[in-house]
């Protein structure tokens, strides 16, 4: 319900002037409650990210994530770093870490761990290629509508009954 009594049979308004300021004030008011919930509900969760943000900076990097984050030898990169970082402190979820990387390794078209000028030249080059075989194609279909619809044009409604009427007299 709304922060008034209106509903609750306490107070009713009763005069024109009275149902007009229930009419402006009760969105008004349910507007002010959305906005004092919300807030309280930011400085809960503002508080419970301070807290994970001053527990992870207080962490130390360990073994154990060492091999969370997926490498025997020891060593991690600045990237994979900030990553594992990224998903500890629930930043984002490993899901789009997955798809980011794999958007990555579409660009890195060469696999060198880098994108570079001549990656996005050969994907710009193979989406042509692709254009090209699609225009081709296009083409080809339009030649053989063209030329299934001329066949069809050559068959009048008299020859196909003709043809029809000869194909019983002979079977």
């Amino acid at each position: 319900m709304t922060a008034t009594t209106v509903g609750y049979g306490d107070f009713v308004p009763s005069s024109p002037r009275m149902r007009l300021f229930a009419v402006l004030y009760i969105p008004l008011l349910v507007g002010v409650m959305t906005h004092l919930l919300g807030s309280l509900a930011k400085l809960f969760l503002d508080l419970k990210i301070k807290s994970l943000m001053q527990h992870m900076n207080k962490r130390q990097l360990q073994v154990t994530d060492l091999l969370e984050i997926g490498h025997d030898d020891g060593n991690v990169s600045e990237i994979d770093f900030v990553a594992f970082m990224l998903c500890k402190m629930q930043k984002v979820d490993k899901e789009l870490m997955e798809e980011l990387r794999s958007q990555f390794r579409h660009f890195d078209v060469d696999g060198n761990g880098h994108v570079s000028k001549s990656d996005l030249y050969q994907i710009f080059l193979s989406g042509l290629k692709r254009t090209d075989k699609k225009l081709q194609l296009s083409e080809y279909k339009k030649r053989l509508l063209s030329s299934s619809s001329m066949d069809r044009g050559a068959t009048t409604p008299r020859t196909m009954e003709s043809t029809v009427i000869g194909s019983v007299s002979h079977g």
